[in-house]
């Protein structure tokens, strides 16, 4: 049980994945990092909860449940919240075959190393357990979202600055 639903968690957060690349890209990277540390920082506090109410290894799949859902349903939000100020510019698209081809074999590639990541930032927890035992997978995991919190903000502040770039870039070449 407790695969699926660590699986299920898994799923949302593919999910926000998805949306948030949505987000980022009409240039809201703030609000996006803020429901991601928001997501953090609840899943951390529901893990610990979870663990002291003794659910044992369930603690760690709800946690991930919680943070996928949290983020997935503050990304679709701010989504909802920022399209009708996009529809309202009324953008234009005018994409040739070539240009959508050129476009999808990126997203293909992002999407494989997304999913790739996942499975691979999933699986240290089940190695453990085998090697270590149930105990070790709980401290270990407790610290790594320590360390993923702060990670995260490291990133989006970087990734913050990656639209600006390609403007500033895309407007050079034109």
């Amino acid at each position: 049980i407790s695969f699926i639903i660590a699986g299920l968690g898994t799923s949302f957060t593919l999910f926000m994945y998805n949306i948030s690349g949505v987000v980022r890209a009409l240039q809201h990277q703030l609000f996006s990092g803020i429901v991601q540390v928001i997501s953090t920082i609840a899943s951390i506090i529901t893990t610990i909860t979870l663990l002291m109410l003794n659910f044992g290894l369930y603690a760690i799949p709800l946690g991930i449940i919680i943070y996928g859902s949290i983020a997935s349903i503050g990304e679709l939000a701010i989504l909802l919240f920022i399209i009708p100020k996009t529809i309202s510019l009324k953008l234009t698209f005018h994409f040739s075959r070539s240009t959508i081809k050129e476009l999808i074999r990126p997203i293909g590639w992002l999407f494989l190393a997304r999913v790739s990541a996942t499975i691979a930032n999933k699986s240290d927890n089940i190695l453990i357990c085998i090697a270590i035992g149930n105990k070790a997978v709980v401290i270990y995991t407790i610290a790594k979202r320590i360390i993923d919190l702060i990670s995260m903000l490291v990133g989006h502040l970087s990734s913050a600055f990656n639209p600006s770039l390609s403007h500033f870039f895309g407007e050079k070449k034109n």
